[in-house]
């Protein structure tokens, strides 16, 4: 009878054991794919996106079950953009042949140059603000510029989930989240001030928890630039990006039951610390000197997962 019961309960914890492993690997997995200019392009991108970077390659070897290697395009590894390279990369990380399921996160970063557009009579005009991606931006006139609409991007990564829905047999349980985020400039001036010195920020405790649960308790759209309308996105030598700066910081030592909404307020209020409007405006009606996180897609759209 001992013998039986010993035998249950072994059975029992196998069970239990095997039971954990699968919720731990059957939950929603994040996918990372970080795009960076080069430095002759864009000056200290290379150096955000190493600080991001390093946070998603923590979260993976701590996390391995939840959060895939991050890949990246321009980061390291010499790249220059193009809108062609940009889509195929993406069309790359986020597909069934790496491994991504419909209710799957994917989380899309972007550090190039950015702008928007005020003709009406553009496509992307009509959504994302008409905000775009400046990318191939070499001073080099045989070269020149080529810009790739936020939009597309953002489309593009809904056709990809769609397309892993279409293949899976729970096409049903579309809920995963999708993520652009873009340490850009909203409007077509390129300035090589350095940003201001950032507030000092306490020393973090660094968890994962907050990454986590942004990452894989919610479900819908987030699409959100470092700065508004007709505002520059400010890089400095020290931090890189400012507002990723403030986004990767925040992340690290807010608790953990912080909502998106609540980063992104969190982080407006880091950035209004750091530029006072002055009011000053320079060419092309731009405000100097201020930088206010965009949603570009209405917040509403991201929620809990049920």
């Amino acid at each position: 009878m001992l013998r039986l019961l010993m035998g249950t309960v072994a059975v029992f914890l196998l069970n239990a054991t095997a039971m954990t492993a699968f919720a731990q690997t059957t939950g929603p997995r994040v996918h990372s794919l970080i795009i960076a200019a080069q430095d002759d392009e864009l000056p200290n991108a290379q150096k955000s996106g190493n600080r991001l970077k390093a946070l998603l390659d923590k979260a993976h070897n701590e996390l391995p079950a939840v959060f895939k290697p991050v890949r990246v395009l321009g980061l390291g590894d010499g790249r220059r953009l193009t809108a062609q390279l940009v889509k195929a990369e993406v069309e790359r990380t986020f597909s069934i042949a790496n491994d991504f399921q419909p209710d799957d996160t994917m989380l899309c970063y972007v550090f190039t140059h950015g702008g928007h557009s005020t003709d009406r009579r553009l496509p992307f005009e009509m959504y994302e603000h008409g905000h775009f991606f400046q990318v191939q931006y070499v001073q080099n006139p045989r070269i020149g510029v080529s810009f790739f609409a936020r939009t597309d991007l953002f489309e593009t990564l809904l056709d990809q989930r769609q397309t892993a829905a279409n293949s899976s047999a729970y096409s049903h349980r579309l809920r995963g989240l999708t993520v652009l985020i873009s340490d850009s400039c909203n409007n077509a001036v390129d300035v090589s001030a350095d940003a201001a010195a950032p507030g000092v920020l306490a020393p973090p405790t660094f968890t994962l928890d907050l990454l986590t649960n942004l990452l894989t308790k919610y479900q819908g759209q987030v699409s959100l630039n470092a700065s508004t309308t007709n505002e520059l996105a400010w890089y400095g030598s020290q931090f890189g990006g400012r507002f990723s700066f403030a986004l990767v910081e925040n992340m690290k030592r807010m608790d953990f039951n912080t909502t998106w909404a609540g980063i992104i307020d969190e982080v407006r209020q880091n950035l209004a610390d750091d530029f006072p409007a002055t009011g000053k405006r320079g060419p092309d009606n731009v405000l100097y000197r201020s930088q206010t996180p965009m949603w570009m897609r209405d917040s509403t759209r991201v929620r809990v997962r049920p």
